[in-house]
């Protein structure tokens, strides 16, 4: 059992650490599904639509890609600043929990800020799992609306 000297609050920065390099890892992962939807945005201005005297075989690709891109974008932007609520004594609050600012940090203290780091990564980590299947299908869309570009000419 430890106690909560040294050994408590050195193990509680560890776990701490170890959160804030996992939350800068999933902004990371943010950023490059930022591009990549950029990018794909991009393809699609720049493509070809098939040369239709029809405006629906235009209009149906269009729409779908839209709307994958708001879904893949709300989720990016939900994972760029994820909704966090805490408990704190035995009622919810908004935003973060500030220690105090005169008496030294306790490893009670760390601990909680290690579970909001944890609540932080894991709420990040949900909206980029969301995102990737959008962005997925926004590339599909893009392909297909590409191919079907230089099939019908």
């Amino acid at each position: 059992m430890e106690t909560r000297g040294e050994d408590g609050i050195e193990s509680a920065l560890a776990v701490v650490t170890f959160y804030q390099n996992n939350v800068a890892q999933a902004d990371t992962k943010i950023g490059f599904l930022c591009v990549a939807q950029v990018g794909f945005a991009m393809a699609l201005v720049n493509g070809k639509p098939p040369a239709t005297p029809d405006f629906l075989p235009t209009l149906i690709p269009l729409l779908a890609c839209s709307f994958a891109f708001l879904a893949s974008g709300y989720h990016l932007f939900r994972a760029l600043r994820p909704r966090m609520r805490f408990w704190d004594e035995g009622r919810m609050i908004g935003g973060f929990l500030t220690p105090r600012p005169k008496n030294p940090l306790t490893s009670d203290e760390v601990w909680r800020m290690a579970e909001v780091l944890s609540g932080i990564v894991s709420a990040k980590n949900w909206h980029i799992q969301r995102c990737i299947p959008w962005l997925a299908f926004l590339l599909s869309l893009i392909v297909a609306n590409g191919l079907s570009g230089i099939i019908l000419g």
